[in-house]
This record gives C-alpha cells, structure tokens and sequence, in this order.
C-alpha cells in the first residue's frame, strides 16, 4: 500500500489554540512522489499555520487553486512565493469576475483579489501556469481534472459571473472553473475537492471514469449547507452503499455535516484547521 499524507492548513475551524481558522480551506498532500498544496485558502494564513505545524512549503511540487473564489485562491500570492518552485494549476475560467447575491440580493463580488490575479499573470509569463481545461496529469499518480460545469440549475442559485473576462454582463455561474483532483495508490484511490459547486456527485462520477481505481476517500468541501433533505440523503445513500470515507468541511456547512452524519456516521469525518491524518491507498 502507499501512505498520503494529509495536513489541513486552512478551514473554518481550529480546535488548538496555538491554530488560526477563517473561512477557507487549504490543503497539503505529501506522497511518495509528489507533494502538492491544494487551495490556499481566504489569505496568507495557511502560511503562518504550515510554520506552526512544521510543513515546510519550499517542498511543494505543485500548487493547485480549484476554483475562482477568494476563499480558496487569495492565498496564491504566498504560495507562489514560499513554494517558490512549484507550478500552478488552474483553469482559465478562474480568473473571471464572481459575484454572489444570496443574502444582500444584489451581486457581491466574491472572486480572487486583484492581487491573486497580477500574481497569477506574472508565474504565467515565467510558464509557472498550467491551464487545466479538461484532463491533466500532473504525475503519473495525480490526475486533474474540469468536471465541466453544472447543466442544471436549482431554483434561487445565487451564483453569477461576468460572461467573459473583463466583461459586465453577469450570467449565472455554472463552475467551468471549478477542477479536482485524483491520487492514485498501490490498490484505491480518493479525490479532493474545493467546493463541489458542480455537485459532488458528479464529480465523483466523473472521477471514476478517469481511474481504474475504486476512489474509496473523498476529502474536501461539498457545499451541502443549505440543499433540500432529498438531496442530502441522495449524498449519503450514494457513498453509504460504496462505503466511502468523507473527510469533509468549509462549505459542507455545519447543517450539512450533522444531516449527512444522521446516515453516514462514522464514515464522516470533520475537517479543522491543524488536522493532519494519513490514508493507505
């Protein structure tokens, strides 16, 4: 079996309090052959939390930012700094202008600081950038990948976008952007994700396709907080029967975690910040 090792740099919650938490999620996977820092999180926190844990990010082989929101990409700047060797990947669609108007009912930007977008189109001239609009291995164990997008969408989605980079139309926001991540062990797989805007379980169903491998993990944010009932227990009956393990915070939402571990159980773990587990693969 090979070992991955998992530490949570950045979530909504920290349980020591030597941890900082904020509204965000950042991951560090180190594996036999590669070592990648998945999202970044709000800010530059996830730095000062690698430094107390004692994760030293110059090893980072890869920097992935899974989709455009500030929450998981305002971060790149310190990241492209500190792993100073590392590539970044992400897709094109990123970079448009987000917006969300859930609760003040007109559109509140929620995208990448401006910032995150100079730094990004500075690693790009330097061909730090890799453009992920489809599949993309970036070792022969880990596979990116665009899920594509969502064709359908609920009623009230309060996610738009502008309809192309440095337009001002907004259009609703289908998550094109939005790319995850598989790794490969000796016997199973598991995928990470950012958000699972498109959904989580099409992402997985996408993800199964790209393996032979059975992906009996996923780890990451589900954006389950405020679905219908149906839906959740859609989720949890889905993974219950594979008997996959979920390893889940951020935007799963504190409503979302307690509906889905009412099915699920132990096969539900919540992530915090400083958190650090292994999986045999």
């Amino acid at each position: 079996m090979s070992s991955i090792n998992f530490t949570v740099l950045t979530e909504n919650h920290a349980e020591e309090p030597h941890i900082l938490a904020e509204h965000g999620l950042s991951l560090y996977i180190e594996t036999r052959n590669i070592n990648v820092l998945f999202d970044t999180g709000e800010s530059g926190l996830f730095y000062e939390n690698s430094r107390t844990i004692g994760v030293e990010l110059f090893g980072a082989d890869a920097i992935i930012m899974s989709h455009g929101h500030h929450d998981h990409g305002n971060g790149i700047p310190v990241a492209l700094h500190e792993a100073s060797r590392a590539p970044l990947y992400l897709h094109r669609d990123a970079l448009i202008r987000k917006y969300n108007k859930a609760k003040a009912h007109v559109p509140v930007y929620i995208g990448v600081s401006d910032e995150t977008g100079k730094a990004i189109a500075n690693a790009d001239k330097l061909d730090r950038v890799g453009w992920v609009s489809d599949v993309y291995k970036i070792a022969d164990t880990h596979i990116l990948f665009s899920t594509g997008g969502r064709k359908k969408l609920p009623d009230g989605w309060p996610f738009t976008r502008d309809r192309e980079e440095g337009s001002h139309e907004h259009i609703p926001d289908r998550f094109t952007d939005e790319i995850s991540l598989i790794i490969e062990g000796d016997y199973s797989a598991c995928l990470v994700v950012g958000c699972s805007h498109p959904g989580i379980l099409k992402i997985y169903k996408k993800a199964e396709k790209l393996t032979n491998l059975p992906i009996n993990t996923v780890i990451g944010g589900s954006h389950l907080n405020s679905v219908s009932d149906k839906e959740i227990k859609a989720v949890a009956d889905f993974f219950e029967k594979r008997g996959t393990e979920l390893y889940l915070g951020h935007c799963t939402g504190i409503m979302g975690f307690s509906r889905l571990y009412k099915i699920l159980g132990t096969q539900l773990h919540p992530l915090h910040a400083g958190m650090q587990f292994e999986l045999d693969l």
